[in-house]
């Protein structure tokens, strides 16, 4: 089950920061981050490149947070011993 736990933790990880499907596959509205990161960096306008930047760091924020809960939850030690 830790296996388990793990494995799917990291492909959440992963699967949150793709841009490749949602772009491809995804509904034009509302977009998702990684398609909106992606668009504002490959924007002519430098002036969206900020954008881009901070949508970046809250996915990865978004991710670590996934990833910090995941390690709280299966500490060894944490569960009840009954």
């Amino acid at each position: 089950m830790p296996g388990l736990a793990a494995a799917s933790a990291l492909v959440f990880a992963f699967a949150f920061g793709a841009y490749e499907v949602p772009l491809v596959l995804g509904a034009h509205a509302p977009k998702a981050l990684p398609v909106l990161a992606w668009q504002s960096w490959t924007d002519p306008d430098l002036a969206t490149r900020p954008e881009a930047l901070a949508i970046a760091v809250l996915i990865a924020l978004i991710g670590l947070g996934v990833l910090v809960l995941y390690a709280r939850l299966l500490r060894p030690g944490t569960r009840d011993a009954r």
